[in-house]
């Protein structure tokens, strides 16, 4: 494998990722990831990169590969790889409106650091899937599509300070996603997901104008969804396919 610094892209990254990739290479950690991260983070403008995007983006690969959140994590906060779009870019699914954060983060039990840990692995999931793809073109596949369902966010999580700071953190590290996105579609946004996503926007930055955020009636935004999305590659209640099964569950 070509030296860090010869790795095709190297000059083009802000040299704060720079200096994380170095840091990691100093720790002796895989360096099989290396060149995607360069993939990934070259151009991109230096001002928008967090200590928490770099922790996303520059994860130790085999630590979030067999690192396992506990069994009822899994159960009540899950996510799922859909399908593919009609270039085959990945379609997934964080049905965020349903998570129980606030009963979880009031437990204590370390449970901020396990579900943080939850988060950057679906995250981590999320990027790792792009790799096999290619396009009608045969171009390797290099964005995802994302769609946020709110159904179920209430006053409960809304009016609770830790539940509202945790979101805040993490969806600094949806930011970066965000700018390797084909689609970001927020659906089923009540008043309270409308209210939370106002509270974000500004941490979220540019990003925030790219997204699609659609309400809680679903005939206004279906058909939108399924000229982004096959219809057999979502579920029937996002307008889908009675049929769909999801390429694979996490939870």
């Amino acid at each position: 494998m070509l030296p860090l610094e010869r790795t095709p892209g190297y000059d083009n990254i802000p040299g704060r990722a720079k200096t994380h990739i170095a840091s990691l290479a100093q720790r002796s950690l895989s360096t099989q990831i290396f060149p995607e991260c360069v993939l990934v983070l070259q151009n991109v403008p230096e001002d928008s990169i967090s200590d928490g995007g770099l922790h996303f983006l520059i994860f130790n690969e085999t630590d979030l590969d067999k690192w396992k959140a506990p069994d009822e994590i899994w159960k009540n906060f899950p996510y799922y790889l859909s399908g593919y779009d009609y270039e085959n870019r990945p379609i997934w699914v964080w049905e965020w409106g349903k998570w129980p954060l606030r009963s979880y983060l009031e437990r204590g039990e370390n449970m901020d650091e396990i579900i943080s840990r939850h988060v950057d692995q679906m995250l981590w999931h999320m990027y790792k899937f792009w790799g096999p793809q290619t396009n009608s073109e045969g171009e390797r596949v290099k964005e995802v599509n994302v769609l946020i369902d709110l159904e179920g966010y209430n006053m409960s999580q809304l009016g609770n300070i830790p539940a509202v700071n945790f979101l805040i953190r993490k969806l600094r590290l949806v930011t970066i996603v965000a700018r390797f996105s084909h689609v970001t579609a927020f659906v089923n946004t009540n008043f309270f997901g409308e209210t939370i996503l106002n509270i974000v926007k500004p941490v979220m930055g540019a990003a925030f104008g790219s997204f699609e955020i659609y309400g809680t009636n679903s005939k206004n935004w279906e058909a939108k969804l399924l000229k982004h999305f096959p219809r057999d590659q979502i579920p029937l209640w996002y307008g889908g396919s009675k049929d769909h099964q999801p390429v694979k569950v996490f939870g």
